[in-house]
């Protein structure tokens, strides 16, 4: 849910919002205490947006949460294949395995493990630890 704090990956559109609502208020900020609705219409659409999206990720978590349904920054991770719930699932339980140990447990080729390794390292849902070299899990179910 919308809890006062913006998340990253939603500011370049929080951004562009006030930047529209400003190109039809002025650039004096003082004139944004004078608005009338109609004026910041494009700030109340992607606020409105905002909430509306939070709160359908907030009921879509507590109606679908188990073992499958992996969550990030407040979000459901969507994934082509079965292969990466999988993964994520045994990066939990061994956070020390290895490509190879990954790639025998989802029987599939090493340079498809690190491909789906690489996707959800830049991602943000994994990473791995230059200190031991496990595997944290930034996705939560």
């Amino acid at each position: 849910m919308f809890h006062g704090r913006l998340r990253s990956r939603k500011k370049q559109d929080y951004i562009e919002a006030l930047h529209q609502t400003d190109m039809v208020v002025g650039d004096n900020p003082g004139d944004g205490a004078y608005a009338g609705l109609a004026q910041i219409r494009p700030f109340l659409n992607y606020f409105n947006k905002l909430v509306y999206d939070e709160l359908a990720n907030d009921i879509d978590y507590i109606t679908n949460s188990g073992k499958d349904c992996w969550w990030y920054d407040g979000e459901r991770i969507k994934f082509r294949s079965p292969n990466g719930t999988k993964l994520l699932g045994i990066l939990q339980e061994n956070p020390y395995i290895t490509y190879a140990g990954m790639s025998r447990l989802l029987g599939i080729n090493m340079s498809a493990v690190q491909k789906l390794v690489k996707g959800m390292t830049e991602k943000g849902y994994i990473g791995r630890s230059e200190k031991d070299g496990n595997w944290h899990l930034f996705a939560i179910h």
